[in-house]
């Protein structure tokens, strides 16, 4: 399943009721980098929330009796990942039934129109993108790229910093009033002694 980010995406679950099972928990959970995590369970004492990021962004309907799809809302990049959909029922003879469906989010940033994907593999590698704050209210994100880093092997030579070029020609010409001074101060002594 593909979402943009920013939007909106439902991950649909959905069964069919029957009069001789009760839904007993709905359990939504996000695998990534191999660790699962529980985004969303239902249960008798009522709906969690248990991930942070994701409060205030997800939902799972009331209102039809078999729908248990996950609704996430202002979809970020990081809620790409194997979502699984657990649903627990109680058989009349108090017997639990476990049913599960796992389905694969790729978000991605840019337009809908623009979003074409034909393979819904994770990839390999992770996005990056630069931002743009210099305005006050609005962050800009640019397209996704990857970074390449080259190493030179060619021996660039040795250059020195302009402030260690122009120390090391003061300290000469110090070195080079000081020997003038000597031999100033010398020339004075020798005078004065045949005077």
């Amino acid at each position: 399943i593909k979402g943009t980010w920013k939007s909106s995406i439902t991950l649909p679950c959905v069964y069919t009721p029957s009069q001789d099972i009760v839904q007993q928990t709905v359990i939504w959970t996000l695998e990534r980098d191999q660790s699962p995590a529980t985004v969303f369970r239902r249960d008798s004492s009522g709906d969690h929330i248990l991930l942070s990021q994701y409060r205030d962004r997800v939902s799972v309907p009331n209102s039809t009796p078999g729908d248990v799809s996950l609704e996430i809302e202002m979809l970020e990049v990081t809620d790409s990942g194997h979502y699984t959909c657990k649903v627990t029922w109680k058989a009349p003879n108090k017997s639990l039934l476990t049913k599960e469906r796992t389905m694969m989010v790729r978000v991605i940033k840019g337009k809908a129109s623009n979003a074409h994907f034909t393979n819904l593999a994770f990839l390999t590698h992770k996005d990056s993108w630069a931002e743009n704050r210099a305005t006050s209210q609005v962050m800009e994100q640019s397209d996704s790229v990857q970074l390449t880093v080259m190493v030179r092997t060619k021996y660039q030579g040795a250059s020195l910093p302009l402030y260690v070029i122009i120390l090391i020609g003061v300290l000469c010409m110090a070195v080079v009033l000081v020997v003038i001074a000597v031999i100033l101060c010398r020339r004075k002594i020798k005078k004065g002694e045949y005077v």
